[in-house]
Parts: structure tokens; sequence; C-alpha cells
């Protein structure tokens, strides 16, 4: 049968499965979060012992977290006033073995249960699909793609368990011993790993990283092997591509200057042309693409307005033309059809819910109350702006004189400012949606054209680098700017900035202050 297969917490743990929300599995989250976080603290908390006390706290090898002191708690807090602090801290690095320890086993548990659940839907999704599409068997192909999520689950979960919980497992099948005595008296299941840092010859122990989760551990132990031997071969690879390289080029140019010389100028001018040409390039098919749709988005707007202009004198000629009384049966005449075209869809509508399945049914009955509370929800919102503009009308009352305190209690303020943040949350979150525009509207159009615009501007920019290049600002060393280079090309030098007229400008400011005390 299709769900005859089962794993071996079927029936111990049958109740703690996601798709049956039942209190045993709300209680077993419970356990989950409460032992991470008795975990967490004991890890973080830990470590804030005083630095002369670390000798005296029982320094048994935790396999489940740090053993490194980053801050003493004396700088945080008053240990004077409060002792029950230091206390607390002991107790917590005391037990922090048994807290990582809970915390790892319910997570291994936990792997395979939401493992199997995404499994379960799997199958389930199958066997719908089976049922829905009248096949005689299950596709292989469906059983094999939920056996490949259940073990891509348990795989991603476990890998985020931490290196302690693998490496207690493997002392104790090992020796057959507790996992703290193995690690504390026996000196062969130290692993030691290479640390391809700034020291490359110093080993890392692997025991002092063991709170790591071991996806980050293969990370960063595997990655940094598999980088250092794809660096030595890549570095071997490009040295000896680079002395071929080099001493052919060197017999080249030792032979044949001048035509070394011709073939690294052109190479040099290819690489300049390159540089300027790949964004000019890039910027023009922008271009392109935008003016493709401004044109398309023009004939649009102006086939709506002559579509517009046509029914406008249609409308008008029609109305013209035709008597008084003749409207008013044409009139009459679509009211009618309307009324009755209204009845025939609701009775069409009632033979197609007669001959639906039952897919569709469940369909449309999801359609009647998301629509119902969709209705309900506009109403909701409506009445809280009429309560919020009620409520601002009386703060408004302060300006007329009277006190606000009588207008208004200390709730209603409260509430004022709650519905302010309440719907300027939702207006903001309305605001972010991408809404669709009609291209055929003189906004669209307008937009289009600023946009090819500034493309436009960003090409002339690109084009006119090389030439802009060379205005350089003397003193400071940097390209001028737009504007600089605009007064320098099109305003005229002053007559006083000649070489030739300074003497004579120098002579006239001296007259001139002889001049002024007289």
């Amino acid at each position: 049968g299709l769900h005859d297969s089962s794993t071996a917490f079927d029936f111990s743990l049958a109740d703690l499965r996601m798709d049956s929300p039942t209190k045993i599995y709300r209680v077993w989250l419970v356990m989950i979060a409460l032992s991470a976080l008795l975990d967490y603290i004991a890890t973080v908390v830990a470590e804030l012992v005083p630095q002369e006390e670390e000798e005296t706290v029982d320094q048994k090898v935790n396999p489940f977290r740090f053993h490194r002191r980053h801050k003493d708690i004396r700088d945080m807090v008053d240990v004077d006033k409060n002792p029950w602090i230091i206390d607390v801290i002991h107790w917590l690095d005391k037990w922090s073995i048994a807290f990582g320890a809970a915390f790892s086993i319910l997570w291994f548990i936990d792997a395979f249960v939401k493992a199997k659940t995404k499994r379960d839907e799997k199958l389930r999704e199958a066997d719908k699909k089976h049922v829905l599409e009248d096949t005689k068997t299950v596709a292989k192909k469906d059983i094999r793609n939920a056996w490949w999520t259940y073990y891509k689950a348990i795989l991603f979960q476990l890998l985020l368990l931490p290196v302690g919980f693998y490496l207690v497992i493997y002392t104790y099948l090992r020796h057959g011993t507790a996992p703290t005595e193995v690690l504390e008296d026996d000196e062969d299941i130290e692993i030691e790993l290479p640390h391809f840092g700034k020291q490359k010859g110093d080993p890392q122990m692997f025991i002092t990283h063991t709170s790591h989760c071991m996806l980050f551990a293969l990370l960063r132990y595997g990655g940094a092997v598999i980088s250092l031997l794809t660096g030595v071969h890549l570095k071997a690879s490009l040295a000896a591509f680079g002395r071929r390289t080099g001493k052919r080029l060197a017999v080249f140019a030792v032979r044949h200057p001048k035509q070394f010389a011709d073939r690294l100028r052109k190479f040099l001018s290819a690489l300049r042309w390159l540089k300027y040409l790949a964004p000019l390039i890039g910027a023009s098919n922008k271009l392109r693409d935008n003016i493709g749709d401004l044109l398309k988005k023009r004939r649009q707007k102006r086939e709506a307005e002559k579509a517009m202009t046509y029914r406008k004198k249609l409308w008008s000629k029609q109305k013209a033309s035709i008597p008084a009384d003749d409207l008013e049966r044409i009139a009459a005449v679509k009211i009618q059809t309307t009324f009755r075209a209204q009845y025939a869809r609701k009775a069409a509508k009632a033979v197609r819910l007669l001959k639906c399945k039952s897919e569709e049914m469940a369909a449309l009955k999801m359609q009647k109350i998301l629509r119902e509370k969709l209705r309900l929800a506009r109403a909701r919102l409506l009445n809280k702006k009429h309560e919020l503009a009620k409520l601002q009308a009386m703060h408004k009352m302060k300006g007329k004189g009277k006190d606000k305190d009588d207008m208004m209690s200390k709730d209603d303020r409260k509430r004022m400012y709650a519905l302010q943040d309440e719907l300027r949350t939702e207006a903001k979150d309305l605001l972010n949606h991408k809404l669709l525009l009609r291209p055929n509207t003189t906004f669209a159009v307008t937009w289009k054209i600023l946009f090819v615009t500034c493309v436009l501007f960003e090409i002339a920019q690109l084009a006119m680098a090389p030439t802009l290049a060379k205005y350089v600002d003397k003193e400071t060393k940097h390209q001028k700017d737009i504007g600089s280079i605009m007064r320098e090309v099109l305003v005229p030098e002053a007559i006083s900035e000649y070489e030739e007229c300074k003497p004579y400008l120098l002579t006239e400011e001296i007259a001139t202050v002889e001049e002024k005390p007289k």
C-alpha cells in the first residue's frame, strides 16, 4: 500500500506529527524551545564567571559549549549587592552539559518526526493525484520523491546539531564509557585538525569548538582544506602557464621587436576601446528597449483616444437623431435586458452548482468565505477610520479655547494614537504592493518619455567621457564637473586674467588705494 512503510518512530511518536496539532505535539514544541533556551543561557551566561573564580568552578570538559571567557560579570552588575547572580551562573555552568544533551536528543528525535510528516505529505499528494487523474497505479517517481524529501529533511536537521553531540556518541561507541570521563582522561580521542589561518602550522583542537553546528564545522574545516588544495593546484597551473607564455613572448620580442611593439599597441588600443564601448553598448540596448516600449504605449494611447472620440461622436449623433419617445423605449429595453440577463446568470450558476464535483463545491465555498471575510475586513477598516476621525475632531477642540483633558480622556487619546499607527502601517503595506499601470494613459506615456530622456543623458555622458576627461582642475588634480566645463568653454575669460594686463591692473589698484584717504 501507499502508506504501509513506517519508521521506528511510527508507534512511539505517532502523536507528534505536525499534521495533527494535538496537545502532545504542543507540549513537545514547548520542551524543545525550553531546552534550547536553557542551553543558550547556560552557554552565554556561564562565560561571565569572574576571572579569579574560574579555577574554583568545576571545570569539566563540556562538549556542548565553548570554553572561553569573554567578559567579567562584575563589569556588568554589582555582584556585592546581588550575590545570587554568581550562584545562578555556577548552577548554569554545572548543568550546561545536561541542558545541551537534552536539547540535542530532543532535536535528534524531532528530525525524524518532521521528516516523516513531510514524507507523508508528499505521499498524500501522490495519492490525491492518483485518485483525481484515475490512474491505475501511483508513479514510482512520486514515491521516490517522497523518500528523497524524507532523507533531505533528516540530513538538514541533523546537520544543525552541535559537533559535541556526535563527538559524545563517537566516544561512547568507541570506549563504552561516559563521554566526559573519556574527554578528560583519554588522550587518544583528541581530534586535531589543521587550522589554515595566519599561523598555518598550529593545529586547532576541534573540542574547543564543539558548540558549532555540524554544517558550519564542515563548511569551515572542509572548505579550508578544499580551498588550500585548490589554491595550491591553481597556483602551480598559473605559474606553469605564465612561465610558458612569458618565455614565448620574450623570444618573440627579441626576434621581432617591431612586430611585438605594434601588436602590444593594438592590444592596448583594443582594451581602451572595449572599456569605452562596453557601457555605451549596454546603455544603447536599454535605450532601444525603452523606445520600443514608448512607441507601443503611445500607439495604444492614440488608439484609445480615437476610440473614445468615435464613441462620443456616435452617441451624440444617435442621441440627436433619435426622438425622445424612442430613447425612452431603448432605455426600457436595456433595463429589461439587464434584469433578464441577471436572472439567466443565476439559473446557469444553479445548474452549474448541481453538476459540479466536490472539489468545485469546496472551491466555491472557500471563495464565498473569503469574500465574506473581505467584506467584514473592509467594514472594520471603515469603522476604524470613522472612529479615528471622531477622536481627531475631539482632539482639535483644544485649539478653540477648551481644555483637552475635559474633552478627551486618557484612554481616548491612547485609542487615537493606536488607530493612527495601525492605519499608517496598513497604508504603508498597501503602497508597497506592486501595482500594474494601464499602458494607454497619459501618465504612463509621460513617465516613459522621462525615462528615455534620462537614458539619452546617460549615453551622452558616456560618449563624451573621453573628451571631458582632459578638463582637470590644476589645483586639486580632479576632473571638473559639467558646470565648470561649461563655464570654461562658453564664458569668455576676463581681461584681468591675461598676463599682459595684470601689471596695469595692479597699478590702477594702487592708485585707487592712495586716493581713498583724500
